[in-house]
């Protein structure tokens, strides 16, 4: 389940831990949330500093949550092992539930580049469950 800090919906380059008691501009994260509508995620992740790039991971994350509440909150947790040379860069785990399933992969050290060679398995459907690689 996604957490955040209210008041950190947008970058906030810190030297310190977030202090939530701070007061939050919420009108311009409203700007920032309309701005979203329409645009390209591929354009937003253009620059590293555009805060809607956050929100638009935020935003997405927290609908997912909403939509398969059911599967986060009582599914099966599996968690997953990558192999090949950057495996230490991942955390990745699946959810599962009946014949529905999710992976989420989290990436760490981003500033040392991408995960090359690396493989995340899937486990098995579960059983009875229709196989969507076969």
């Amino acid at each position: 389940m996604p957490d955040f800090y209210q008041g950190m919906e947008t970058f906030e380059f810190l030297l310190v831990d977030p202090d939530n008691r701070r007061p939050v501009d919420f009108e311009s994260r409203r700007a920032l949330l309309a701005d979203l509508e329409g645009k390209d995620p591929a354009q937003l992740f253009s620059d590293p500093e555009d805060s809607r790039a956050k929100l638009h991971v935020m935003r997405a994350a927290l609908a997912f949550r909403k939509w398969r509440r059911d599967l986060l909150e009582r599914g099966e947790y599996l968690p997953l092992q990558a192999t090949g040379p950057h495996a230490a860069r991942v955390c990745a785990f699946v959810r599962r539930l009946d014949n529905r399933a999710t992976a989420v992969a989290c990436g760490r050290f981003f500033t040392r580049g991408g995960w090359p060679g690396t493989k995340l398995p899937l486990p098995p459907p579960s059983p009875g469950a229709p196989c969507a690689r076969c």
